[in-house]
C-alpha cells in the first residue's frame, strides 16, 4: 500500500528501491498573477487525479494527526497546491481538509470514499508504526450513530484511550 511504501521508504533510506506513484498527466489552463508572486500556473489533470486526491488526504491526516497527538503543526495546509475536485466529493474534501471529518453531520456519509479514506489514515496513524508496515489491509472498528448521548468524537476518543486498535483484525 502507498503508506507502507512511504514508510518503509523513509525508514530505509537508500537500501530500499524508489517508490514510484505513476505519471500525472497535465494539461496548462491560464496563468494567472497574484500580488506578491511572479505568477502562478493553473493546470488540469488529465491523468492522476485519484493519486493527487490520496496524497493530499494522506498528508492532511498527517498534519492533524501530529496537531492532535502532538500538539505541533507540521506543515500549514494552506500552503498545499489548492486541488478542486469534483463537486460530489468536494464537501467531504473540505471536511477533511478543515479537520470536520468527526461532524455528525457526516455520520450517515461515513462510507464515502474520501471521508473513509481519511478516517482510514487517520486510524493507522493513531496504532502506529506496526500498522503502517501491515502487509495486511487493517479493518476501520465500526461506529454507531451518533446522538445526544454518544458522538462520534467520544467513540474514537474511546478507542484511542482503550487502545483496542492495537488487536485491529487483519487481512482483507
Amino acid at each position: 500500500s502507498l503508506v507502507r511504501d512511504i514508510l518503509i521508504a523513509e525508514t530505509q533510506g537508500d537500501t530500499h528501491p524508489p517508490h514510484w506513484l505513476g505519471i500525472l498527466l497535465t494539461s496548462q489552463i491560464m496563468q494567472s498573477v497574484h500580488p506578491g508572486f511572479d505568477g502562478q500556473m493553473e493546470y488540469e489533470v488529465i491523468d492522476g487525479q485519484q493519486r493527487l486526491t490520496t496524497l493530499a488526504i494522506w498528508v492532511a491526516a498527517l498534519v492533524h494527526h501530529a496537531k492532535e497527538v502532538e500538539d505541533r503543526d507540521i506543515f500549514p495546509l494552506s500552503k498545499m497546491a489548492r486541488l478542486t475536485v469534483q463537486e460530489s466529493d468536494r464537501v467531504y474534501f473540505d471536511a477533511v481538509l478543515n479537520g470536520k471529518w468527526r461532524n455528525a453531520e457526516f455520520f450517515n456519509d461515513r462510507e464515502h470514499p474520501i471521508l473513509k479514506a481519511y478516517t482510514y489514515f487517520r486510524y493507522l496513524l493513531w496504532l502506529g508504526q506496526d500498522a503502517l508496515l501491515e502487509e495486511d489491509p487493517v479493518h476501520l472498528p465500526k461506529f454507531k450513530k451518533p446522538d445526544s448521548m454518544n458522538s462520534f468524537e467520544a467513540q474514537w476518543q474511546e478507542h484511542v484511550d482503550s487502545k483496542r486498535g492495537q488487536n485491529a483484525p487483519r487481512g482483507a
